[in-house]
């Protein structure tokens, strides 16, 4: 059984490597292993010349593996090296050492460059699912921006009824359309009174969602854009090995809030100061993970926990300690 498997595996290695004179196992191991090691794709440059040696690498590497088996059966029978030999023994052990820490380190390096190849395509399916976040992060800033700025902006119906108001009173003055008026059911000073307010009230409308949005997106500038934010917002240090940095939700609606206060703001903002403050925190929240400015979010004690990116350059006059 023994002479038929080394019939059958020292036959296919020579026939393989084209020897047809006789060799010692010890010495075809050796020579099979160093043809393995020089028909290794990464030892080539040329696209041709690496797809030949990588087919016969595939060939070779099967065969090597199998004939290392048979070499150590050899041994475990004592029939390959004696006992008592210890020159044999030495010399098996050298060649077996030296070629197999040569095809291992040729396997690690497989294994690296197929797990680089790996590793490059799930970055880019990461980027990829980064920037449909991104996007999205984007698109829900870019709506919570036109909600608050939109607050006081007329309805439809509403830019209907004052436009035709406004229309109305200006045609009050003409002669020429006293009929078509009286027609409509609006007549005398009470009519006409009726048209002024609701022309004032429409134009007072559209003249404080103008203003609004412009101080709406100052504020947002001022803090987005304000050096100190990072004071501002209170940030917190945890402590221990690998601290992290973190703000909440109520930090940023105390840092709405003091720019909301400022002057005569609350009278601008009356009758719809809270959708204001939620609208302007939702907002100011959607920008800084947009600008990545916040890593990953959190829920606590029923508010949001935001973590700070680890790369971000934070000082100790950006932070207090967790207690």
């Amino acid at each position: 059984m023994g002479n038929e498997i080394k019939e059958n595996i020292v036959t296919r290695v020579k026939k393989e490597l084209g020897i047809s004179d006789a060799v010692d196992d010890l010495a075809l191991y050796e020579f099979l292993c160093k043809t393995l090691i020089e028909n290794h794709p990464d030892k080539y440059s040329d696209r041709e010349a690496q797809k030949i040696a990588e087919e016969r690498f595939k060939v070779l590497s099967p065969l090597r593996d199998e004939f290392f088996s048979y070499l150590e059966m050899q041994r475990a029978s004592n029939q390959l090296v004696k006992t008592n030999d210890t020159g044999e023994a030495s010399k098996y052990e050298s060649i077996i050492k030296s070629t197999s820490q040569e095809i291992e380190i040729l396997k690690l390096k497989d294994k690296i460059k197929w797990l680089e190849v790996e590793l490059k395509e799930k970055n880019i399916s990461l980027e990829k699912v980064r920037k449909q976040y991104d996007d999205l992060i984007a698109q829900s800033a870019d709506i919570a921006k036109e909600n608050l700025t939109d607050i006081y902006k007329p309805k439809k119906f509403g830019n209907f009824i004052g436009l035709s108001a406004t229309l109305l009173t200006i045609s009050t003055f003409n002669d020429k359309c006293q009929s078509l008026i009286a027609s409509l059911g609006v007549t005398g000073k009470i009519g006409n009174l009726i048209l002024i307010i609701i022309t004032v009230v429409w134009l007072m409308r559209l003249g404080r969602n103008i203003i609004v949005k412009s101080f709406a997106n100052s504020i947002i500038d001022k803090t987005l854009m304000d050096p100190d934010l990072k004071v501002k917002l209170h940030i917190i240090k945890t402590r221990g090995s690998y601290p992290y940095y973190y703000f909440t939700e109520s930090d940023v609606v105390s840092l709405v809030d003091k720019q909301l206060q400022k002057g005569y703001l609350p009278i601008l903002f009356w009758g719809a100061y809270n959708t204001i403050r939620r609208s302007l925190v939702e907002y100011l929240i959607l920008e800084l993970e947009h600008k990545h400015f916040i890593e990953r979010t959190s829920n606590n004690d029923l508010q949001k926990i935001f973590y700070i990116h680890h790369e971000r350059n934070i000082s100790d006059s950006d932070y207090t300690f967790d207690v």
